[in-house]
């Protein structure tokens, strides 16, 4: 099976460095949400997987999965246009996973007040981001609905979630 590798534009401009390259299996993560009412509503438990949502016999399917990884002052500008975009479509689960290394306790007033639609879970010791070998926060991947990177890069631009929609499309069939 042949997977695209998208030219993102402005949405996910210059490629990631990452150690999975689109078309590769996506390696799977489970953590615990920051935002755990939200995780329970979405996965049905405050730890969330990836392949809760992707790959073969995953509980709650879905076409495509966005994992946006951040840092408090990296990546989260942009995490109101994900939520948005995350409500808009069905058949789309959006994860955010993020770093921190004060701990929880650090993170958890400020997630609060960003009331996003989204889990995201905390990954204080950096595993995650290092099984994906991202060492420069934001990046986001676009998981297919059988667990395949379909796309990755960096988040740029007020348009971010215009153009990450352009790419998803193929995948929602939209």
């Amino acid at each position: 099976m042949l997977y695209p590798i998208l030219i993102l534009g402005a949405a996910l401009a210059t490629p990631a460095a990452a150690a999975v390259p689109v078309g590769a299996a996506a390696r799977a993560f489970a953590l615990p949400a920051i935002n755990s009412s939200v995780a329970m509503s979405v996965a049905g438990d405050t730890d969330v997987a990836l392949f809760d949502f992707t790959g073969l016999g995953a509980p709650h399917p879905q076409s495509a999965v966005v994992v946006h990884f951040f840092e408090r002052g990296a990546g989260d500008d942009v995490l109101k246009q994900l939520s948005r975009l995350d409500q808009k479509h069905d058949d789309l689960v959006v994860i955010g996973v993020m770093a921190d290394s004060h701990g929880v306790a650090s993170v958890s007033a400020w997630m609060a007040q960003q009331d996003l639609a989204f889990p995201v879970l905390f990954d204080e010791f950096r595993v995650v981001f290092s099984r994906y070998g991202i060492h420069d926060a934001p990046v986001t991947l676009v998981v297919d609905g059988d667990g395949y990177v379909f796309a990755v890069g960096r988040p740029m631009g007020d348009d971010f979630e215009a153009q990450l929609e352009s790419v998803l499309a193929p995948l929602l069939g939209s």
